[in-house]
């Protein structure tokens, strides 16, 4: 089955005050007041400009350590698409990359056959989605190629992390706007009735792909409190990140990703990612076959 947001996402070009977001989640107030929070309280003085940025960087990676395997994309105002077909577009031949990326993507879809990041069984699409962009439905049968970038306060720069193929509801839980606004939404009967359910599913999700020590996966209630710690963390990290201008965009290895200037930057990059994240077995084989065909090319030929 399907389940669908009751809500529009909120426009990330606009940033909730962290005192609302605070309060706009379902299961009351969390355990840990966001004003004791370090970025939080520096957001409140003048934004980014009252920690350096390795105390910033310090706080990214205790929201990355808190959830290692699934995790809220922390995105900068400006810089909320970001997957390789949207990147794809903007090359100087878009059209003719994206065909190229799509080709890519197709092929190993084939072989995709479950959730890089949960396991979930499922159909692999042709596609690409920014990780964190929000669906009208969550089908966790239906598994997209995900871009997942992650913040560098130090070198301000996005990099991307992952790209795999998930599914719907760990590209939902990685949505950061669309948790905080359907935490938000004010709905009544059936409508409330789905969000909560929907909330309760994404929160419950997050902890059993991540595992915390001491939270069972099983319990709602604690599992809606650890969510609302990741997701508060994670916002007060995005409104800081939207304070500071310059972000730049870097490929897995850590290079520029100059898909405006280096035509097929796009394509290369998904190559990359998606070898990388092949099974061992399956590269093996690959080489494998890859060494008996240059065997059979370099052997003579007798003559008959």
């Amino acid at each position: 089955a399907q389940l669908r947001y009751p809500y529009r996402p909120i426009n990330q070009q606009s940033s909730l005050p962290l005192t609302l977001a605070s309060r706009c989640f379902i299961a009351g107030p969390i355990r840990r007041r966001h004003s004791d929070m370090p970025a939080v309280a520096a957001q409140r003085h003048s934004g980014a400009a009252v920690l350096a940025p390795s105390k910033l960087q310090e706080q990214l990676n205790a929201l990355y350590r808190t959830a290692p395997k699934l995790c809220p994309v922390v995105r900068p105002k400006g810089m909320d698409d970001q997957g390789l077909v949207a990147l794809a577009k903007r090359e100087p031949e878009g059209e003719q990359v994206v065909l190229q990326l799509e080709s890519v993507l197709g092929t190993a879809a084939q072989a995709c056959t479950c959730c890089a990041f949960c396991g979930q069984t499922g159909e692999a699409a042709v596609g690409s989605a920014a990780a964190g962009s929000t669906d009208e439905a969550i089908d966790p049968a239906t598994l997209l190629f995900t871009t997942n970038w992650r913040l560098d306060f130090n070198r301000k720069s996005m990099q991307l992390h992952r790209a795999q193929f998930a599914c719907g509801l760990c590209r939902a839980c990685m949505d950061l706007s669309g948790f905080i606004a359907c935490a938000a939404a004010s709905d009544h009967g059936e409508l409330a009735q789905d969000r909560s359910e929907l909330m309760t599913a994404l929160c419950s999700h997050l902890v059993e792909v991540n595992a915390p020590e001491g939270i069972d996966s099983g319990n709602a209630v604690a599992c809606t409190a650890w969510a609302q710690e990741v997701y508060a963390l994670a916002y007060s990290m995005r409104v800081i990140a939207s304070n500071v201008r310059g972000w730049r965009l870097l490929d897995a290895e850590g290079g520029a990703l100059n898909y405006r200037t280096q035509p097929g930057a796009t394509v290369a990059v998904a190559q990359r990612c998606l070898q990388s994240s092949a099974p061992k077995s399956a590269r093996k084989k690959k080489k494998k076959v890859a060494v008996q065909v240059e065997e059979e090319e370099a052997r003579p030929v007798t003559p008959a």
